[in-house]
């Protein structure tokens, strides 16, 4: 009989520090490839992390007999609190639970109340205030603390002392992780801002001048003025007072002090731990989800050489993903499945890439599941010939779902879990018909996932397909939807496919993060071009909430065939649209949708997943 003997993890393990958890085990031949997986549970049961060997790069299952399996939890975003693992052996791509045991182990995270301490830096910039009012800045760090986290306790305060000049904002994301909770900060003992929070969503990045603590709101016309920086707060050193109210916790996430035109903080500084890196940047489809169909009609650009991808390699080691697609088919590009080997050879624990899946034959199946990639995503968006070629010209709906096949053979004459087979929907009105259908159809050829994504406008007749709400103004039959959706997942829970919502129905207008992760992760051209992300690596056109076509031209930082990759990351220009985005204020990301339309919320998309 197949076991789980024992599992051991730390006793204590700090907030975003990897740790192991290491499971002995017992397998009888079960006839069928069988992986572990785990769960972590908080104590009020919870789920807030799962992963298992079958999302490990090149993880072969596991063998007879008795054997120690680690499994690896990397950047953990764990509040304070006592945490329980349970452990399962699986079969049939987790279908089938063999063994279980539940509270195999039990860790605790420190309460702190602060967590990553405070960063105190000397200034240069108090010789101020001038005659007008301005206080003169010198080179050096430009900003004055910065805090990892702080949790806090109903009832608890903290205080932080630090040098601030009144042109500073603070910058900060409050969160309630149980909820409902009051989170108030003040400065120089008046207030500087409350939020109540009903439910544990972060509010997102808030950039809150320091000077708005001192207008007089006692006059409305006052209020909402964007006034100067009161006298009364000069260049000097402040109390920063941080304190919940309510019946839970509260959470200070990253507050640190910035100046808005300067503000780089330790936080920008930080390298890269992911890449999004174009194979390829042609494809032979023409498909009207894609930019090129309204404004770039015959764009080619190049496939990625030997070359480039050669100087990618040094910093393969130091990510924790690569996706290997972009805006292009990265199957027209040989050297893909080599490009897989070296990632997997480098440690990476996610390797991804997005295709149409048509150029997957049988041959070129098996290559890439030996190469070892972790997820492999075909977009196929129909459930019927007729719409996959009015959406994906160029493409088929069998050969798709036949690509979906030879990768599931190819992975099971292995015996190999991964990659994990996913099929990726666009939502539009004229296809959502057909997502119960897509949902067998991925079954039945052998896929794990089923992606579903809400649609961007890349131009004004986009707009009548728009399935989610509060973005753009437009109108979605939400019955006819959530009906849909309904009978989709259900097919999925009785056919034992999984379902993702990459992205909320309801959209709210509100800074909510980068999808794209532009913060940690830079976007690779074909050509070896440097940008932020895929939208400003190529001339990509958008509309705004508002209906207005927008495009803000390409943005690169740098060429890896002319500077290293660090080099280009570090600069002082990269640095700063990295401040900037964190703040909001990056006049290139301000109206794309990809600040809304997708989500990064843990109880929105699984835990110990990669971006999609």
């Amino acid at each position: 009989m197949s076991e789980i003997l024992s599992a051991a993890v730390p006793a204590q393990v700090g907030c975003r520090s990897a740790f192991e958890i290491v499971v002995q085990c017992r397998l009888d031949d079960p006839g069928r490839p069988v992986d572990l997986g785990c769960a972590i549970h908080d104590e009020d049961g919870r789920l807030v992390f799962s992963s298992s060997t079958a999302h490990a790069a090149g993880s072969a299952p596991l063998e007879i007999g008795e054997q120690t399996v680690r499994l690896q939890v990397a950047d953990n975003r764990l509040l304070a609190g006592r945490y329980r693992v349970d452990v399962y052996l699986l079969a049939d791509g987790g279908r089938e639970v063999l063994a279980r045991q539940v509270g195999a182990a039990c860790f605790d995270v420190p309460m702190g109340p602060m967590q990553g301490g405070v960063v105190l830096l000397d200034h240069s910039w108090a010789r101020g205030p001038t005659d007008n009012g301005e206080v003169q800045l010198e080179d050096g760090p430009l900003f004055s603390f910065d805090v990892d986290r702080l949790l806090l306790q109903p009832g608890e305060s903290i205080e932080i002392e630090a040098p601030a000049p009144p042109d500073a904002r603070l910058i900060v994301e409050l969160s309630a992780p149980a909820g409902p909770t009051t989170l108030r900060i003040e400065v120089a003992g008046r207030l500087l801002h409350q939020e109540t929070l009903e439910d544990h969503r972060p509010t997102g990045p808030l950039a809150i001048p320091l000077h708005s603590a001192f207008q007089d709101h006692s006059n409305p016309f006052l209020a909402q003025a964007h006034l100067a920086p009161s006298p009364r707060l000069t260049p000097g050193r402040l109390t920063f007072r941080f304190s919940v109210e309510g019946s839970a916790a509260g959470e200070f996430r990253g507050p640190h002090l910035a100046l808005p035109e300067l503000g780089v903080t330790q936080a920008d500084r930080l390298p890269f731990d992911r890449v999004q890196l174009e194979a390829a940047e042609p494809c032979d489809a023409h498909c009207t989800l894609c930019y090129r169909s309204y404004y770039s009609a015959g764009f080619k650009g190049p496939i990625m050489t030997a070359d480039s991808w050669d100087r990618m390699k040094p910093f393969l080691s130091e990510l924790t993903q690569i996706d290997l697609g972009g805006w292009g088919e990265p199957t027209l590009n040989n050297r893909l499945p080599q490009m897989i080997r070296d990632s997997r050879a480098a440690g990476i624990p996610y390797i991804i890439f997005a295709t149409h899946g048509n150029r997957i034959d049988a041959a070129l199946a098996e290559e890439l599941v030996e190469a070892g990639p972790t997820h492999i995503n075909i977009s196929i968006d129909g459930g019927t010939e007729e719409t996959v070629a009015r959406i994906r010209a160029g493409t088929s709906l069998a050969k798709a779902l036949a690509a979906m096949s030879h990768l599931r053979s190819a992975r099971e004459r292995r015996s190999l879990t991964g990659p994990r087979i996913q099929g990726s929907y666009v939502m539009r009105t004229s296809n959502l018909a057909e997502l119960p259908a897509f949902v067998r159809q991925v079954a039945q050829a052998g896929g794990d996932e089923v992606i579903l994504r809400n649609a961007i406008a890349f131009g004004p007749d986009d707009f009548e397909e728009v399935q989610h709400e509060g973005f753009y103004e437009v109108r979605v039959d939400t019955e006819r939807r959530d009906q849909l959706l309904t009978e989709a997942y259900a097919e999925a829970e009785r056919l034992g496919v999984s379902m993702l919502m990459v992205g909320p129905l309801t959209i709210e207008q509100r800074f909510s993060g980068c999808f794209c992760q532009a913060e940690r992760s830079p976007f690779i051209g074909g050509a070896g071009d440097v940008s932020p992300c895929c939208f400003l690596g190529h001339p990509v056109y958008r509309v705004t909430a508002q209906g207005e076509v927008v495009n803000h031209g390409l943005l690169r930082f740098g060429n890896i065939n002319e500077t290293s990759l660090d080099e280009i990351w570090n600069s002082s220009a990269y640095t700063r649209f990295r401040a900037q985005l964190r703040l909001g204020q990056s006049a290139e990301c301000r109206d794309c949708p990809c600040l809304f339309l997708f989500t990064r919320n843990p109880d929105e998309v699984r835990q110990g997943e990669p971006a999609a």
